[in-house]
């Protein structure tokens, strides 16, 4: 078990709040050596049903699946409508709404308690393995208030769920849904413990858990779910954590990279460009502009494998067709993506050179050409392999302009290079290989044409308003 910057001693205060002792622990959640690609539902379903699942699933395995993409994810709301009655089984886990999801049967069980259900996600993700994908789904954590209401009995153990939780602890933007675990009882490891069954039963691959980072920090509940899913699932799973936002998740995700596949850095994000966007009056925090600030505090940290392998989430990219049905606030009506071409081109250049997860937003049957087009630009989404350091130079990045160079991985000094314009007036500079790359002559390629200029000392780039040039400088001399 990777211990990364967790130190012994926060490690042994863990394993004590939930009774599991230090040498029981092996190899951890999957840490893959780049960030994971897919979709998740939320930004233009919330919960798909099962015929915009399968749809979306299909667009992934003809278009997306040869450039790496391979997550399906449903998002809240897959369990039922109602926030204060959701499904559940009858050792009180949260199971799939049979009228969203008709092929999640209901298994014959005589002993099933009036009002919980049986179903079950493994005949819809058999179907999703069978495309070559991986599938996975939103989750909260703590125990659905419905289930403590009922007493219903925790699997494998003596307790009921009203005995196991702490009802002073809800999540704050949806308190109806669960209390929180007493971690000093031991039904608390013995429900966490029979959640992960219960994914690895439906052949799950990927769970993001909710409330529980950053400003909703809940370490031990984050400590447990990972040592349970290494106990319960045997194959790679890749465990996510949200929401983010705040000043502290830099030293957070330190904290959990080893537990972790990928946490949450920034609030959600949808198609806002900066706080001025006149089309988005409800002042959600989270901005493309406004990445770029929240992400220097951590980017420093950004190493090959990540931050001590976990990558930093950016949030989902909000491109082509999202927003809900009769959606307001933050997620407002369905639409195309208000954010510009260029602006889509920082959001996907950024998030390439900061090792992020490309988790698609939209609705991908209903992708245009360039949608698809910079999904699929290989070049660019070769960065996240290929990047071993990532840092803003400040001596070159000026006013509206920001310069990102990320080091690749390997014995060459090759570098990539992000020229962002994140202002409205176009800007032409002349930059140098050696200012760029330590060396006097490289070959420049643009990430985006593919055009090479081959033995430079400099180039002129020239980028538009809101928009971003991104090179590559390689086979370098001095």
């Amino acid at each position: 078990f990777r211990l990364g910057t967790i130190t012994m001693g926060k490690f042994v205060i863990f394993c004590a709040l939930f009774l599991v002792s230090l040498d029981d622990l092996h190899c951890g959640v999957v840490q893959p050596k780049m960030p994971p690609r897919g979709w998740n539902s939320y930004d233009c379903f919330g919960a798909a049903n099962q015929t915009q699942l399968f749809a979306n699933a299909a667009y992934m395995k003809d278009k997306l699946l040869p450039h790496g993409y391979e997550y399906v994810v449903i998002d809240a709301g897959w369990f039922g409508p109602s926030h204060n009655d959701p499904m559940v089984d009858r050792y009180g886990r949260l199971t799939p709404d049979p009228t969203m999801y008709p092929e999640a049967k209901t298994q014959p069980d005589t002993d099933q308690p009036a009002g919980t259900t049986a179903s079950t996600f493994k005949t819809i993700a058999d179907k999703v393995h069978s495309m070559g994908l991986k599938f996975g789904l939103w989750n909260m954590f703590g125990v659905p208030k419905v289930a403590v209401n009922m007493k219903l009995p925790v699997l494998d153990s003596p307790y009921t769920c009203d005995q196991i939780i702490d009802k002073s602890v809800v999540c704050p933007w949806w308190s109806e849904l669960v209390y929180g675990l007493n971690h000093s009882h031991p039904g608390a490891q013995a429900y966490y413990a029979s959640q992960a069954k219960l994914w690895g039963s439906w052949g799950l691959d990927f769970i993001k858990v909710d409330c529980i980072f950053a400003v909703d920090l809940k370490l031990p509940d984050i400590a447990l779910l990972s040592y349970n899913i290494n106990e319960e699932i045997d194959k790679n799973f890749v465990f996510s954590l949200s929401p983010g936002g705040g000043k502290l998740v830099a030293s957070q995700i330190e904290m959990v990279s080893s537990l972790v596949t990928m946490a949450r850095m920034t609030a959600d994000f949808w198609d806002v460009y900066n706080r001025t966007s006149r089309h988005w009056p409800y002042g959600y925090p989270s901005t493309v502009a406004g990445h770029f600030r929240l992400a220097e505090p951590f980017a420093a940290l950004i190493k090959g494998n990540g931050i001590n392998g976990a990558f930093p989430d950016l949030d989902m990219l909000p491109f082509g067709r999202i927003g809900h049905v009769g959606g307001k606030g933050t997620v407002g009506p369905v639409r195309e993506t208000h954010l510009t071409q260029g602006e889509q081109r920082i959001v996907m250049a950024f998030w390439s050179l900061m090792k992020a997860p490309l988790i698609m937003g939209g609705n991908l049957p209903q992708n245009d050409k360039f949608t698809l087009g910079l999904l699929t630009n290989d070049a660019v989404l070769a960065l996240q392999e290929k990047i071993c350091a990532i840092e803003k130079d400040t001596k070159l990045s000026q006013g509206d302009t920001q310069v990102w160079v990320g080091k690749l991985c390997g014995p060459m000094q090759d570098v990539a290079v992000g020229v962002f314009n994140l202002g409205d007036k176009a800007t032409s500079k002349q930059y140098t290989s050696q200012e760029l790359s330590g060396n006097k002559k490289c070959t420049w390629t643009n990430l985006w044409s593919g055009q090479k200029q081959v033995g430079k000392e400099s180039i002129q780039v020239q980028t538009t308003g809101r928009d971003v040039s991104l090179y590559q400088l390689a086979d370098c001399s001095s």
